[in-house]
């Protein structure tokens, strides 16, 4: 079953995150730290249950999975939050997150959230929960992703927070991705954490007017 997440629906004031966003990896968790973090959570718990055995008692807390099956959450969550870049368009419509390397996450303003879209790939659902837009995407072989995004009150950066559920994992993969405006007709250097190669940068010329 997937863990309880409270989503009120309520709008607060509403919040502008348009405009043109870059990661800062600086302020951004690192993938590959919080799969480090996940699986040596997963070893103690191991070794909480083998000592627990011993005693002829139980442990039921901590993380439930495997290596392989955290790695797997672990990789799809890096998929997921490979966005370096984000375009929004906001009007009293619809907000329009455009993102790099993936789909655009759309939330219908006109309807009374949660919004439900039905797509061949599984169902969105959508919606203000106070000053936060709220994203979560059902899809097959129970995978769940929900993305939390929240702008700063001077409006310089916008947070993202990125779940990533499996029910092979007793808990999500959560990473949390921080971007700050950029003028995208400017040039310079573009980089991409990976599990694989770290951090991997290259330069990228001026855009044309």
């Amino acid at each position: 079953s997937r863990p309880a997440e409270k989503v009120n629906f309520a709008a607060a004031r509403p919040v502008n995150f348009s405009g043109n966003w870059e990661v800062d990896y600086g302020r951004s968790d690192n993938v590959q730290n919080q799969f480090n973090s996940l699986a040596r959570q997963l070893q103690r718990d191991a070794e909480r249950r083998a000592r627990a055995a011993e005693r002829g008692s139980s442990y039921n807390g901590g993380v439930q999975g495997s290596g392989r099956s955290i790695l797997a959450l672990a990789e799809m969550a890096e998929l997921i939050t490979a966005t370096q870049l984000l375009d929004v368009e906001q009007n009293e419509q619809e907000v329009r997150v455009k993102r790099d390397q993936s789909f655009a996450l759309v939330c219908d303003l006109t309807q009374a959230p949660p919004v439900v879209t039905e797509t061949p790939f599984g169902r969105d659902s959508c919606g203000w929960d106070g000053h936060q837009l709220y994203f979560h995407i059902s899809l097959p072989d129970g995978l769940d992703v929900r993305h939390r995004l929240t702008r700063s009150s001077l409006g310089d950066w916008l947070g993202v927070q990125t779940a990533v559920y499996s029910t092979s994992v007793s808990q999500p993969f959560v990473v949390n991705t921080v971007y700050g405006r950029y003028d995208p007709n400017a040039g310079g250097y573009r980089c991409t954490e990976t599990l694989s190669k770290g951090r991997v940068c290259t330069t990228e010329q001026p855009s044309e007017q």
